[in-house]
């Protein structure tokens, strides 16, 4: 199965993002991403260096040109991030790999993030 089918399957199948996607942990390429995917490779670098700890969490992530406050965050591996609206975005890290999910106020925010962390799960039992 390809990372895209991945992604459909595990992550967007749930219908609980407005967009997704997987990028290199390296250089923020896309590897695999929905239809609708807004994130620039500069936040994808943004990202990998927050998780790395090279850049203060106080500042928050920007995903797709929107400001998220991080309310958690467990280094080298996972981002949860809120705006004051509800929505919020879920990343998680694989050994290579960060998957990017972006959902709504509507949306349960521990399912968010839980899927979000399944992928990079089982990304990691693969050795990716």
């Amino acid at each position: 199965m390809s990372f895209q089918e991945h992604l459909d399957e595990i992550v967007v199948s749930t219908g609980l993002y407005k967009w997704a996607c997987i990028i290199s942990g390296a250089n923020a390429k896309r590897v695999a991403n929905t239809p609708i995917n807004n994130l620039t490779q500069a936040e994808g670098m943004n990202i990998i260096r927050i998780l790395k700890g090279d850049i203060n969490i106080n500042n928050g992530v920007t995903v797709g040109g929107n400001k998220y406050i991080i309310n958690k965050f467990n280094r080298h591996h996972t981002i949860q991030a809120r705006k004051s609206d509800g929505s919020g975005v879920a990343i998680s890290k694989s050994n290579v790999f960060i998957i990017v999910a972006v959902f709504d106020n509507r949306t349960n925010s521990v399912d968010a993030y839980d899927t979000v962390d399944e992928l990079a799960s089982f990304f990691k039992e693969l050795g990716h």
